[in-house]
């Protein structure tokens, strides 16, 4: 299990959804998925208890 695909997301086949993006589409697709993740992210960030996301934690968590 790493912090950030915790085993809870994985399916019956032991693999979570990054597995299969990462594995079955064309990676330009994937670095825009991910892309766009962080952007939703900076985007929400006031929404989240009053925590600030810094780029520096978002570079943290790359997969």
């Amino acid at each position: 299990m790493s912090k950030l695909r915790p085993d809870y997301y994985k399916g019956k086949n032991g693999h979570d959804l990054f597995w299969f993006f990462e594995t079955f589409l064309p990676k330009p697709w994937v670095i825009g998925f991910y892309t766009l993740n962080i952007i939703k992210y900076v985007v929400r960030q006031e929404g989240k208890n009053g925590k600030s996301i810094s780029f520096k934690n978002i570079a943290d968590h790359r997969g």
